[in-house]
């Protein structure tokens, strides 16, 4: 029997979004990138052509229904409440301002919060429990 650990984050996430941010220094490209993780869990990476000011990103997910009101929605304003935009049908939107200078120089540390997307969210239902027994 094989077995297969998975880290807590998804590092082409966390390299997408840094480089994003460290590439909007000097100047930020249009992107549309859609990235898959394991648990059906899905996110857009989105820069608009016709406005470069933000970094878009979108969290979905099948159960998002589900876990949503069983922690998933308030681990998520804990752990990237600074950039949650609002809450979806099927997961969560996040903004980061890419004018924003200290966004851009917190690049790395934004960049691995956002990684630990999957982990929040579906953890969120064991976070509530977990914290219900304290």
């Amino acid at each position: 029997m094989a077995f297969v650990q998975l880290g807590a984050d998804n590092k082409v996430l966390k390299e997408s979004i840094q480089s994003k941010l460290e590439a909007a220094k000097v100047k930020s490209e249009p992107c549309d990138a859609k990235l898959y993780d394991f648990d059906d869990v899905f996110y857009r990476l989105f820069i608009d052509p016709d406005d470069r000011s933000k970094l878009l990103i979108t969290l979905t997910t099948p159960n998002w229904s589900a876990i949503r009101s069983n922690g998933a929605e308030e681990i998520l304003k804990e752990k990237c409440g600074d950039y949650l935009t609002n809450f979806n049908a099927d997961g969560a939107q996040f903004t980061v301002n890419l004018d924003d200078e200290k966004a851009r120089d917190q690049s790395v540390e934004i960049a691995q919060s956002f990684s630990k997307l999957r982990i929040y969210t579906l953890g969120g239902p064991l976070y509530k429990y977990a914290r219900a027994l304290q």
